[in-house]
């Protein structure tokens, strides 16, 4: 207001209001999203996540969804003694595709599982949830 043309003395300033969740809402809420993808029937627990040809290419991932007719999958793979932690082999045969997506059973939220469809897990990355889950048996 000092200066010609006027202003606006204690205008708006930005402020964050945000709040991070509890650890315990974030573990209950995927729980929860783990059970919904289970009772929908839209989980899918696999031996492995790879394909049966020794070639595998993004065409070989695009026919095994039409195949089985997901239109979008979240894959979570794990393997504990390899230095990748990953398929290395289907990683980079799906990872041009927007609706498959490869992660370690880590680094999964309640966001990636449920903007998915379907959810594919190998029987190692299933065993790290189960330990990550065995900690907590109270559901407060």
């Amino acid at each position: 207001p000092h200066f010609r043309g006027g202003g606006r003395a204690h205008g708006p300033k930005p402020r964050d209001f945000s709040y991070p969740l509890q650890k315990n809402v974030r573990r209950n809420g995927l729980r929860s999203a783990l059970t919904s993808k289970y009772a929908s029937g839209r989980l899918w627990i696999v031996q492995t996540v790879e394909l049966e040809r020794r070639t595998q290419g993004t065409g070989d991932v695009v026919n095994a969804m039409v195949r089985q007719g997901f239109e979008s999958a979240l894959v979570l793979d794990w393997k504990p003694d390899a230095e990748r932690r990953m398929s290395p082999r289907f990683e980079q045969a799906s990872h041009k595709l927007e609706n498959v997506v490869t992660m370690q059973p880590d680094g999964v939220n309640c966001y990636d599982l449920l903007s998915f469809e379907h959810l594919i897990i190998s029987l190692p990355a299933l065993g790290s949830l189960e330990r990550r889950f065995l900690k907590y048996t109270k559901l407060y």
